[in-house]
């Protein structure tokens, strides 16, 4: 970009809503939690749920999707491998 300096603190500003609404579905929703659903529902979920069951024909879905709901709900745990086995009886 030329002039970058020129656009700098615009550009600076801009980024985070750029990062949080990367679809143009929802570049206008002011809905925090529409956004938040939009991309549960419509993105991580069409690849989690339909995808990667697809593409690799021998995951175990069950533990998959076990994963999936764990990390939703405690999106900054720390990863205990032993303690995530048992939650999800592996």
């Amino acid at each position: 970009m030329k002039n970058f300096k020129i656009w700098e603190e615009e550009l600076f500003l801009s980024f985070p809503e750029y990062i949080k609404k990367p679809f143009p579905e929802i570049v206008k929703e002011v809905n925090e939690r529409r956004i938040i659903e939009y991309l549960r529902e419509n993105v991580v979920g069409k690849i989690i749920y339909r995808d990667l069951p697809i593409k690799f024909k021998d995951v175990n879905e069950e533990l998959l999707f076990g994963l999936v709901e764990s990390f939703y709900q405690n999106p900054g745990m720390i990863l205990n491998l032993d303690e995530l086995s048992r939650n999800l009886n592996f």
